[in-house]
């Protein structure tokens, strides 16, 4: 009697350790080949944009003619990277555009240096990035979001890093781009004064 319990037994641990092997996980194979690159990177950024639905495309279009408009054509590359539109600013990953169903976002590679300038509009909590939310087209004509690009440039001529670099954003470079973006809205200011100036002589 005693036997054939023993035998039972060893019987059904057979069976438990074979069907916990065949349960097992596989294992990843070291040699397997890594994820393609994307079809559309460094895709003109109408790649990106066409994807988009009609309303928020023309946000986005917006958003890119103010970043076109405010980096200058020597200093700016644009192209498609992790299927969205981005923006290369001297040499520095600083923008991304990408389409919501119902809003585009401007992504802001050094944005948390930026936040205490531009409160009312950059959104997020990461380590670097911010963004900016914008559901309709009076939403990228605010004043505020031309200054977020504007800072976001100017800091970047200060310092390259962002949230696609390698490294910190140093926080105390906030104060340059802070003072770069008051000198030229003065200087803006300066030259409508004078215009009008001329004007009315």
């Amino acid at each position: 009697m005693a036997k054939r319990v023993v035998a039972q037994v060893r019987v059904a641990s057979k069976k438990a350790q074979h069907k916990k092997g065949s349960l097992a996980k596989p294992t990843t194979n070291p040699a397997a080949k890594p994820n393609a690159p994307r079809s559309d990177l460094n895709a003109p950024v109408e790649v990106a944009m066409n994807t988009m639905t009609a309303p928020v495309r023309e946000i986005a279009w917006k958003l890119d003619r103010l970043i076109r408009h405010c980096a200058g054509k020597r200093d700016l590359v644009s192209q498609v990277k992790w299927g969205n539109a981005c923006y290369v600013v001297g040499g520095t990953d600083l923008f991304s555009i990408a389409g919501n169903k119902a809003y585009a976002s401007l992504y802001v590679g050094n944005g948390v240096v930026l936040q205490g300038l531009c409160t009312r509009v950059l959104e997020g909590n990461g380590k670097l990035m911010r963004h900016v939310r914008c559901r309709t087209m009076d939403d990228a004509r605010r004043e505020d979001v031309r200054s977020v690009i504007e800072a976001s440039i100017a800091l970047a001529r200060v310092s390259g890093k962002t949230a696609w670099t390698k490294g910190p954003v140093s926080k105390s470079n906030s104060a340059s781009a802070t003072n770069a973006v008051t000198k030229k809205k003065a200087a803006k200011t300066a030259r409508v004064s004078v215009k009008r100036d001329a004007k009315r002589t």
